[in-house]
Parts: structure tokens; sequence; C-alpha cells
């Protein structure tokens, strides 16, 4: 993917990437370089949805970490909301 190429190059060590909802081969292109899906946003982003209608619309989250592992400090649980750990657990347990 020419868009992690260009981190790399530039020593990035994450990246992200918002896209609509509306084109899921946008979202098969990041889950299929390796980008995690984090979470949504709502109303980020307006789209023409009909002739003269303009609505706010729901963008996915994606972020891909290029720095090893071993170099990102994971959070303590103490410090995490009941939900804010749910949702970790959810994006981030192997």
């Amino acid at each position: 993917m020419a868009y992690e190429n260009v981190g790399r190059a530039m020593g990035a060590e994450f990246l992200y990437a918002l896209v609509t909802l509306n084109i899921v081969q946008q979202q098969r292109a990041l889950e299929s370089a390796g980008f995690r899906l984090l979470g949504f946003l709502p109303g980020y982003d307006r789209q023409l949805v009909a002739p003269g209608v303009v609505k706010r619309v729901y963008l996915a989250a994606y972020a891909k970490l290029l720095a090893p592992e071993e170099r990102v400090q994971q959070p303590d649980p103490k410090n995490l909301t009941t939900r804010a750990k749910r949702v970790f657990e959810l994006l981030f347990s192997n």
C-alpha cells in the first residue's frame, strides 16, 4: 500500500485513515493491508445522499502501528473506565 510505504519512508511509526461506510472496498483495502478498525466517527463528514439533501455520515477509523510492539506502553487497566477496558480488550486482544 503506497500510504504505508510513504509513511515508513518518512519514519512514521503510526498511520491512521478515515473511510466512508458507503464504500466497502475502502474498508476491505485497509483491513487486508493490516489496518485495525478502531471505531466510528458519528457525523464526522457530510455527504450528498439525494439531490439537494446533505447529511452528516459515519466514518470508520482505522490505524496501523509501524513501530515494534515492544516499544508501545500498554495502558494500566486501573486507569480505564469499565467501558474503555471492554473496548480496548475487544480491539487489541489477539
